[in-house]
Formats: structure tokens, sequence, C-alpha cells
């Protein structure tokens, strides 16, 4: 059966009904309400083929028709209005933003909140990675006797500490001479290439204190590791169970797929695409199936990553999707404009 230009215009309106009321719609709320020039009776047949296409369904034998999963892709896909922000709008995403930002995480912890204060939903991204970044900065500090905060920071602005103990009490001069050392050799490669062998290289720089510092050095090579590896950055779990969208169950289902983190992580980073909408099964995750993930890129010199919210098949995706958009668009600017300010201030010193 076609899709007719009157099958999607009721269907269209429909949608726009649902998600304003929250009711079913019948053929005289079609009527009355939403300006359909056509009789009940005519429209009535309509929302029949609509329902036999898997576009509609009835609740309840008596009552209205809502849109099923596929009446939604169908919506966003081919039916829904586009438009950008208004400039009060972008203005106000604009003022939720601080001015200035220490790293990329911070930025994107900032860019989640502010995503769910605006649409009461869960907030998702994956932090950003150059594929060329490189180790910028190396430091080892003691916090007591025995304990050290080993830290490295990378051109992109990405930011790993890790404390660790030393069965040595390390003067603050060996301290200074590994720092500078381990951040000589190894900035000179891409993070995704250092390995055993500039391990090795590091060790045989440090000559007679290799052997002391080895603890050190294989904390250094465990957090660059990290720092190559996405990791998830999520905000406003708690509409997850106040929102009134999900039974306990489901709610709780999703809240520890965001809490583990590494399957939602590798759906989002295995993503393409500038924005993208999957609605119930086009998820991937077995807890989202009957939830909507939208998610929009950023960019990060010659990488980037996504940011999104996790919410009900039954949203606002009209009003919600160019806000995700404008949010991805302002964490893009900010973070590059941040990269941008880190290398300019390693050139001048």
């Amino acid at each position: 059966m076609q899709l007719t230009e009157r099958k999607a215009t009721i269907l269209k309106k429909i949608v726009n009904m649902y998600t304003e009321t929250g009711e079913p719609v019948g053929s005289k709320a079609l009527c009355d309400e939403g300006g359909m020039p056509l009789s009940s009776a005519t429209i009535r047949n309509e929302m029949s083929d609509l329902a036999q296409m898997g576009l509609l369904e009835q609740p309840h034998t008596s009552s209205g028709r809502v849109p099923t999963e596929e009446g939604y892709r169908v919506y966003v896909n081919e039916l829904m209005d586009r438009y950008s922000l208004s400039k009060p709008d972008r203005e106000y995403v604009n003022s939720m933003f601080p001015r200035h930002v220490d790293t990329p995480d911070a930025l994107l912890a900032k860019a989640c909140n502010v995503l769910s204060e605006i649409t009461n939903c869960a907030s998702v991204s994956t932090t950003p990675f150059d594929p060329d970044s490189r180790v910028a900065r190396i430091e080892l500090l003691p916090v007591s006797r025995y304990a050290y905060v080993l830290t490295v920071m990378t051109t992109g602005g990405v930011m790993k500490s890790r404390m660790f103990r030393s069965y040595e009490n390390i003067a603050a001069r060996k301290l200074e001479t590994f720092a500078h050392c381990a951040t000589s050799v190894l900035s000179s490669l891409p993070l995704t290439d250092i390995g055993a062998g500039a391990v090795q290289t590091v060790a045989a720089a440090l000559g007679e204190d290799a052997l002391s510092f080895s603890p050190v050095i294989n904390e250094t090579l465990r957090l660059i590791e990290d720092a190559c590896n996405r990791s998830l950055i999520t905000g406003g779990e708690i509409y997850l169970f106040s929102s009134g969208n999900y039974p306990l169950d489901r709610a709780k289902g999703i809240f520890n797929l965001i809490s583990k983190g590494d399957e939602l992580s590798q759906a989002l980073s295995s993503s393409v695409g500038d924005t993208l909408v999957s609605i119930g099964s086009d998820n991937r995750c077995e807890a989202l199936r009957k939830s909507s993930l939208i998610t929009a890129s950023y960019s990060f010199r010659q990488g980037g990553g996504r940011i999104g919210i996790i919410g009900p098949v039954k949203l606002d995706y009209t009003h919600t999707i160019p806000i995700i958009e404008y949010v991805a668009s302002v964490v893009d600017t900010i973070l590059n404009d941040l990269t941008e300010d880190r290398r300019t201030q390693n050139v001048k010193s």
C-alpha cells in the first residue's frame, strides 16, 4: 500500500498531536483540532490503512490511534518539519556554557548537563580522539613519602592521572629528570604508536635510574593507552526515573547500560553520520530497544565524537533534534578553540 500525500498528512498530524497531548488521536480530533478538511469516515478509512501499513496502532478497542516505531521513523525521515534554533534559543544555550574550560572531558560533561536540563532526558557523549594526538607533557609529583601522582597530558587536551606507590623515596631531582626525559622521548610519536619500543627508549635515556623508574614507566604506558580509548560521559540519569517515560525495570536497564559505559561507547563510536536517530529496535544495545537514541557529531581536528540524548520513542523530535545539533556545534567550536589555545601556549613555552 502506498503512502499517499493524504495519508502522509494524517500521519504527520497524528504524530504531532500525540506528542503534544500524550493521548491517542481519533478521527474527530483530527477534524476538530487538526483542521483536516475531510469527513470523519474518510479519516477513519485512511487511519485504518495506515494501521495496516504498520505506521499506526490502536492501544484500546475504543481509543484513537498512536504512531508505531515505524510510524515515527517515517515521520522523522520524511515528514518532520526541519528548522534551526531561533537566535534567542541559541543565546540561551550559549549562556549555559562557561567561557573557559580546562579539558575536553569537562566541556563534554557540561554539554551533557545542558542537554539534559533542556530536554529532560539522559544525555551521553563520547570523548574525542585525534589520531595524530601526542604527549604534550608528563608530570610526576609526590603526595607522600612513597606515593606519587603521574599525569599524562596530550596535545588534544586529554589529561589522564593515576596515583601509585613506590618501594623507595624518589628524590625531587629524579622526578623532574624522569618527567623531562619521558616527555622528550614520547612526544615525538603519535599516541597510537607508543608501545614497548618507545618504553625501552625511555628506559635507555634514564640510564642507571631506569630500574628505579620501571613501575613509573609501566604506569605511563597504561595512561597513554587510556588516553587512546574513547570513554563515555553522561548526564541527567535522574530523568530516567523521574520523567515518567519509563517503567522502573526499563529505567534500571538503561541506567546500567550507561553506568558500564563500554557497550554504549562502542556503539556510538562506530556510528557514522552527522545526526543519527535510532528508534526502538534500530538500537544495537538491547537496553535501548524501546527508546530513542539521538546523537550529533562534533569535530576535533582529524577525529571527533558524538553527543546526544536517550529518550522515549514518543519524543518531540521536531524540537529535540535541532537542540542536540546546536549543542554539538557549540562543543565543536569551544573544543577546537581550546585545542588551538593549548597549541599556542605550547609554542610560546
